[in-house]
């Protein structure tokens, strides 16, 4: 049920969801790696099945989700919960994909 702003009383919880023209790509908060005060992104090239460490830039975040600025492209596949045994360019033959 939706009440007019004037029938809201202290109290009373609210439910809001904010949105706006300004889209960028959301990647889970736990594919960020914070290294030497930069972020890193480990992604996955399933052609080559290697795996990079790329630098992004971060937006807004809340616990689920991180907003990539820059760094990352639609459609790239990311690594949740990276090792921090990775090497950059490092071959993983064995991925398996959900």
């Amino acid at each position: 049920m939706i009440s007019p702003l004037d029938e809201l009383k202290q109290g009373f919880t609210v439910s809001l969801e904010v949105q706006n023209s300004e889209t960028h790509i959301l990647v889970p908060v736990s594919a960020v790696v914070k290294r030497n005060k930069k972020n890193y992104v480990w992604g996955y090239d399933k052609d080559r099945q290697k795996i990079t460490k790329t630098e992004v830039s971060l937006g807004k975040a809340d616990a689920k989700s991180q907003e990539v600025l820059t760094g990352l492209q639609t459609g790239q596949t990311i690594i949740e919960n990276p090792s921090s045994d990775f090497e950059d360019g490092q071959k993983l033959a064995d991925m398996a994909f959900e």
